[in-house]
């Protein structure tokens, strides 16, 4: 379900776990931990799960290679195909 859009100005920064319990915030019906937050940024991705958010690191061509150290502890995905839920 698609309802809003949220940016620096409306959420806060998105390193900051408290910008992703603001996001959850709007739809207090919804559980943290059934949103689902994708980024290629790995401190994006460890802010929202902070957060209680699932949240997924994109890996895309292009952008910079992912250290061993962002790597660890991360789900890893390429494709919406490859997100899994379960």
């Amino acid at each position: 379900m698609i309802s809003n859009y949220f940016d620096t100005v409306n959420a806060g920064p998105k390193t900051a776990k408290q910008s992703y319990e603001t996001i959850a915030a709007t739809l207090p019906e919804v559980p943290t931990h059934r949103w689902l937050f994708l980024s290629d940024n790995v401190n994006e991705v460890v802010a929202a799960k902070e957060a209680g958010m699932n949240s997924f690191v994109v890996v895309r061509e292009g952008n910079a290679s992912l250290t061993e150290s962002e790597r660890q502890g991360q789900v890893l995905v390429e494709s919406f195909s490859e997100v899994d839920l379960k």
